[in-house]
């Protein structure tokens, strides 16, 4: 059984210094306790195989219950279809935006990621209407990346190369 009082002094001893460390990976002081009590409770259970950095392995667990928390929020707030959810048709004639519709579908939820079609930024006459969707996705969903496909099947491929990024 691991010694109790050497846990609580630990405990006692680096708990701000944890905190803070989880502050600036969640910016959220309630996520960041959160983060800091699931991080000491895996901690307590493997404290008799730390070693003397005890610390840095508690910071190591910190990180990686932080990633498992984002993927895992990333993954639910995503859903996989065989066709793009939100499709628009944002131009009645060439050139001519629609732009309430795509406002309405970058306000209707937060974006990580929004794919635009490529096809649109090589065809001379398209390059007006593709300069007003690009605008609105940064007016409308500032904090969602930009990533452009080259057809509708490397959707899912296009926001993927973003959003590794972001990792």
């Amino acid at each position: 059984m691991a010694d109790r009082a050497d846990y609580d002094a630990f405990v006692a001893a680096t708990w701000h210094r944890l905190l803070r460390t989880a502050y600036l990976l969640t910016r959220d002081w309630a996520m960041a306790e959160d983060l800091v009590q699931t991080a000491l409770m895996k901690a307590w259970l493997a404290w008799p195989r730390i070693g003397e950095e005890r610390e840095a392995y508690v910071r190591k667990i910190i990180v990686n219950v932080h990633v498992s928390w984002w993927r895992r929020r990333w993954r639910q707030s995503e859903v996989s279809t065989q066709s793009p959810p939100d499709r628009t048709e944002p131009a009645d004639h060439m050139g001519q935006v629609d732009e309430g519709a795509i406002v309405e579908a970058l306000t209707r939820k937060d974006y990580a990621c929004v794919v635009i079609g490529g096809g649109i930024r090589t065809h001379e006459p398209l390059l007006e209407f593709f300069e007003k969707v690009v605008n609105l996705v940064r007016q409308h969903a500032p904090d969602a990346a930009v990533a452009f496909n080259s057809s509708p099947e490397d959707c899912a491929d296009a926001a993927m190369r973003w959003l590794r990024q972001g990792v």
